[in-house]
């Protein structure tokens, strides 16, 4: 009998090992897949991104000698949704294209001999710069399409759908004007759903000035919206313009303006 049972004893620690065995095999499956779709999407979109500055460029003369002065205004982000054989097309938040702001520095700051023009650049991961110049501007849907010439940033795909509310997202944004070399920052959150009445879909992650115009992602790391703004009261909510009005705007403009079709566009 105490044969029978210590047999009996051994077999089932064997098997609850083995059990065990099985659930540390399948829980680092799942963390690994994870983890590596975490890092497809942020390997995907960080090679799109753009950090965007605004500057006014001011030109003063004196005494028959001029010269001009750069002067930086705003930070932002930005992302490419197609290249041409000249350069690319850069998404980002209609304010960071136009702005009161920038028309009141002018008025303040020009007169009989100064003159202020607006100037767009932006920078890659490795921070090198381009010029940006505006295509169209969206002042209802805060949506604003640039282009730079010899750009060669990868276009990210836009998705045909929004994720199910309480899904994992992804934003790579240069908050605060920050940009590390090659590593360009990235944050996660959930998708909360569409407010009808406010027109937005709504994010439940941090943002912060500078943040405007960063693309947010689902896991296969599309295009489901972009940063516009941030809820004062409570900075883990953002807003981003309707995933299908983004794609209007897009596929319109390039439709009219880009010389080769963009297939990412099409259902």
């Amino acid at each position: 009998m105490e044969g029978a049972f210590m047999k009996k004893t051994s077999s089932l620690i064997i098997f609850m090992l083995f059990l065990f065995a099985l659930f540390l095999s399948l829980s680092s499956c799942i963390t690994h897949g994870a983890q590596n779709k975490d890092f497809n999407v942020f390997n995907s979109s960080k090679y799109s991104f753009l950090k965007i500055r605004t500057y006014a460029l001011i030109r003063g003369c004196k005494d028959d000698v001029c010269r001009e002065v750069e002067q930086q205004l705003s930070s932002g982000s930005g992302f490419t949704v197609a290249r041409d054989r000249y350069g690319a097309y850069v998404m980002t938040a209609g304010h960071i294209c136009e702005s009161m702001a920038y028309d009141a520095f002018k008025v303040s700051t020009e007169d009989k001999k100064t003159k202020v023009s607006i100037k767009f650049y932006g920078y890659t991961i490795d921070h090198k710069k381009y010029e940006l110049h505006t295509v169209k501007v969206h002042k209802g849907l805060d949506l604003c399409m640039m282009y730079s010439v010899n750009l060669k940033t990868v276009p990210l795909p836009i998705a045909v759908s929004l994720p199910a509310a309480g899904e994992r997202i992804y934003n790579i944004a240069a908050p605060k004007d920050i940009m590390h070399m090659n590593a360009p920052i990235m944050i996660d959150g959930f998708y909360s759903g569409r407010d009808i009445k406010m027109g937005a879909d709504i994010y439940t992650m941090i943002v912060d000035h500078g943040s405007s115009g960063s693309p947010i992602l689902n896991s296969r790391g599309e295009v489901i919206g972009l940063i516009s703004m941030k809820n004062t009261l409570f900075d883990f909510i953002s807003y981003s313009p309707p995933m299908e009005y983004i794609r209007y705007f897009i596929k319109g403009i390039l439709n009219k303006y880009s010389p080769e079709p963009i297939s990412n566009l099409d259902p």
